[in-house]
């Protein structure tokens, strides 16, 4: 039996979720997650796809932290309630 030292994709269904990981994707969508993003984000440096579709309860702007995040190619948002307008770096 072997076992993996890092994870690679991570989909939670309809759990909060509290926790720091090394992978290239994270599904979050409908946990009700409530709050803004914390600047921290930045720390899941090697996300390429990021999740947070239907969690209504997410607000505020984008921080900037989601800029440094290299990898990151896909990020879904529908129906959050950020606001303000798209950051330029966003689509570069």
């Amino acid at each position: 039996r072997e076992y993996y030292h890092t994870l690679s994709l991570l989909f939670v269904g309809t759990h909060v979720l509290h926790i720091r990981v090394d992978c290239f994707a994270c599904f979050i969508a409908s946990n009700n997650l409530v709050g803004t993003l914390p600047d921290e984000i930045e720390f899941l440096d090697r996300m390429e796809i990021f999740n947070l579709q239907f969690n209504s309860g997410l607000v505020g702007t984008l921080p900037q932290a989601l800029s440094r995040m290299n990898s990151l190619r896909h990020i879904s948002l529908q129906w959050c309630n950020f606001t303000g307008t798209i950051p330029t770096w966003m689509g570069q």
